[in-house]
């Protein structure tokens, strides 16, 4: 994601294979296949709120909490970094739209 924060479309698709990638790591299948109904939307937003002006930086830090905590197997921490980026970015979308 940090390569593409010059491009906001190309940053969108790779968010959003970053979150299917957190679905697939889920082990759950249903949550895994219905996860691409939010591909459009993660992009739709993503773009929206890239293309107005944030940088990938104020996305890091978040993505990184969720990243660490999967690889450390630690599903509260996990859990409560995914919770804090989904506040994010519902602040970050209703401040650019």
């Amino acid at each position: 994601m940090v390569d593409t924060a010059h491009d906001p479309h190309a940053h969108a698709e790779a968010d959003v294979a970053f979150h299917r990638l957190l679905l697939a790591a889920s082990g759950n299948d249903l949550l895994a296949r219905i996860g691409s109904v939010f591909d459009a939307v993660l992009r739709a937003r993503d773009e929206l709120v890239h293309g107005a002006g944030r940088h990938v930086d104020d996305f890091r830090g978040p993505h990184e909490a969720v990243l660490d905590a999967v690889r450390d197997g630690d599903g509260d921490r996990a859990y409560a970094a995914m919770r804090d980026l989904i506040a994010k970015s519902q602040t970050d979308t209703r401040e650019v739209a």
